[in-house]
């Protein structure tokens, strides 16, 4: 199968900013849990994950995910509340350009 007869997954909505068929466009993963095995634990705090945040987009990336809830193995699972609690701060921080 050639790259032009790919199609995507799940269909995308028509984004005037995002042209989703013309290239490939990089995800940013950041976790914003204070447990997670992915980075360590090296990220601390708002101030930490906007940083990282600002050096994945630095390095290439167009889209940064944000989660709140970790996914190690035993990881207890939160409410709603306690990931918005870890998650919105960081997407309406005033250090973010």
């Amino acid at each position: 199968m050639s790259a032009p007869d790919l199609q995507p997954f799940i269909p995308l909505p028509d984004l005037p900013n995002w042209a989703w068929q013309q290239r490939t466009w990089i995800m940013g993963i950041l976790n914003a849990t204070p447990d997670s095995f992915s980075d360590g634990g090296q990220i601390k705090g708002v101030q930490g994950a906007v940083e990282h945040a600002c050096m994945m987009v630095k390095q290439g990336a167009d889209i940064v995910d944000v989660g709140g809830q970790s996914t190690r193995p035993g990881a207890t699972r939160l409410t709603t509340a306690e990931e918005v609690q870890r998650v919105v701060p960081v997407i309406r921080s005033d250090l973010l350009p």
